[in-house]
């Protein structure tokens, strides 16, 4: 199927979901879960919030999709929408200051290994090293870090970017460069206090 057939598929979807049509707005819907799961959880670093985000994001939309006036892509309203959620729900943290099992220590923490694949020691490793990326970005200025999440954990364009967060493509550009750059440096010296 090609992009322009795709693009034509999307918009006739669109109309129906925006004349009622809950049917229409579950594809839609099946077709941006995954991808907004993901983002949302680069933001929130919490696998439940990033599903319940995803989840208020798509209910948010289908409340809303009659007022969508099509300026931008559903895709990039659709984050609008995230960005703006996610941010209440870490706002929303900081007041609140929950404890979770996690931060209990080992004690607290449950662990499920499979039967058959990577040794418990690979998959403490990998963990460990998720944590320290997911860490890192945490620490990254805000606007960068919405720049490479939106990039990285959602596959968005520059320009797709730029229109979330209402800036040109080179700034777009500039922060992805800055925050990785940051990153690698944090990184770099996350690595080497680990190995001394």
């Amino acid at each position: 199927m090609s992009g322009m057939a795709v693009q034509r598929d999307e918009a006739e979807l669109i109309q129906s979901a925006q004349e009622g049509d809950c049917h229409a707005f579950g594809l839609l819907a099946e077709k941006y879960r995954d991808s907004l799961v993901n983002v949302a959880f680069g933001f929130l670093r919490e696998k439940e919030d990033a599903l319940d985000v995803a989840q208020e994001t798509l209910l948010k939309a289908f409340r809303k999709i009659d007022g969508f006036k099509r300026e931008s892509s559903l895709y990039t309203w659709l984050y609008r929408i995230l960005i703006n959620l996610c941010k209440d729900r870490l706002r929303y943290r900081k007041r609140k200051k929950e404890i979770y099992i996690e931060d209990l220590g080992e004690e607290g923490a449950v662990f499920e290994f499979p039967d058959s694949g990577p040794s418990p020691r690979r998959l403490a490793e990998k963990r460990e090293r998720e944590r320290c990326v997911q860490d890192a970005i945490a620490t990254l200025p805000e606007k960068q870090r919405q720049a490479l999440i939106l990039r990285e954990s959602g596959g968005l364009s520059y320009k797709e970017i730029a229109r979330i967060l209402g800036c040109q493509e080179g700034t777009v550009m500039s922060r992805l460069f800055h925050a990785r750059k940051m990153l690698a440096l944090k990184l770099e010296s996350i690595t080497g206090d680990l190995l001394e």
